[in-house]
């Protein structure tokens, strides 16, 4: 089962040294046009990855009563760095909507200091993954890529609603989680 975890690791490394590849050939992809498709290839790539590096670590998981710390802690560092250069790159080259972007950023940004601030003083080892956390990692990945394919305005639109509304609504979950798991950690101790 370390197997397992070992396996699930090392595609999440690979995933965080493969995010400038696709980053730099956004970049270059007005001038030659040809890099957006290869980009979007490998921003699929790292999709299927996150998903293959998921299913590595839960099949672990089932079998083996240890936790993999190394993968808690690198797999959601992954998908936030992995989306948010994206969102940040398409904004600068493709005049993608600043305000989705800026949202996106924040509320990762806002979610990993609270985390930190958890980890410090509280001893928090994880945010807790959620499946609000999932659908909405899944919806910001979904429409880089239907942006980036050039899908119909109103399809644009749509899915840079739902993303922004799961953005928001995942993002409070989790804040209030943090708070919970924070008080009844200093409650616990408090008894001691």
């Amino acid at each position: 089962m370390r197997r397992l975890y070992s396996i699930a690791n090392t595609i999440t490394i690979c995933r965080i040294i493969a995010i400038p590849f696709p980053i730099l050939l956004l970049c270059y992809s007005p001038k030659y046009p040809d890099f957006k498709k290869v980009a979007i290839a490998l921003l699929i790539l790292m999709q299927l990855s996150d998903i293959i590096d998921g299913l590595a670590a839960r099949a672990a998981s089932k079998k083996c009563s240890e936790k993999n710390y190394v993968g808690i802690a690198l797999d959601p560092l992954a998908d936030k760095l992995y989306i948010n250069s994206t969102y940040i790159t398409i904004t600068c080259v493709y005049n993608f909507p600043f305000w989705v972007t800026f949202i996106i950023v924040f509320r990762d940004i806002l979610l990993v200091a609270l985390w930190l601030l958890g980890a410090v003083i509280v001893g928090i080892k994880d945010m807790g993954a959620n499946i609000l956390g999932k659908i909405t990692g899944t919806c910001q990945a979904f429409l880089i890529f239907i942006f980036l394919l050039e899908f119909p305005e109103g399809i644009i639109c749509w899915s840079g609603g739902i993303t922004i509304f799961f953005t928001v609504i995942s993002g409070i979950v989790y804040i209030s989680q943090g708070f919970q798991r924070a008080i009844k950690t200093i409650t616990k101790s408090s008894k001691i």
